[in-house]
């Protein structure tokens, strides 16, 4: 059963390096997924993380719109929804509609979370480096 943590302590969650699925929202709610296998948790009050993205994916270019997306912690079960997500491009592609994977709208933001993985992470983009 999942729970709702103190937003100070959503930082442990990524602490360890875990693989994740990031959900992003582009133009006209066009959603895209991607595995991301490097991230970081930069301070925790106020609670902020790095996370690389290469500029030539489609989840970079939804950063840049609507500058929301979930960090979605992969577990044993998504193991193979992280394999999908991270070897289908998304340019060209509906990944999400196309994974089959239950995905619901978060609590905070109007971008999907996978309740399957084991903890959701609500983000707002602060900043970005540019290409």
């Amino acid at each position: 059963m999942k729970k709702i943590i103190p937003l100070q302590f959503a930082y442990r969650l990524i602490m360890n390096g875990s693989l994740l699925i990031v959900a992003s929202r582009g133009e006209n709610k066009r959603d895209n997924i991607m595995t991301a296998a490097w991230s970081t948790p930069l301070e925790s009050n106020p609670p902020r993380l790095a996370l690389v993205i290469d500029p030539a994916h489609r989840t970079w270019e939804n950063l840049n719109i609507a500058r929301v997306c979930t960090l979605n912690i992969v577990g044993r079960s998504t193991l193979r929804l992280a394999r999908y997500a991270g070897t289908i491009s998304g340019r060209a592609r509906d990944k999400l509609a196309e994974s089959g994977a239950l995905a619901v709208m978060g609590s905070v933001l109007d971008v999907p979370i996978f309740p399957e993985c084991l903890a959701n992470i609500e983000c707002r983009v602060l900043s970005q480096a540019a290409e």
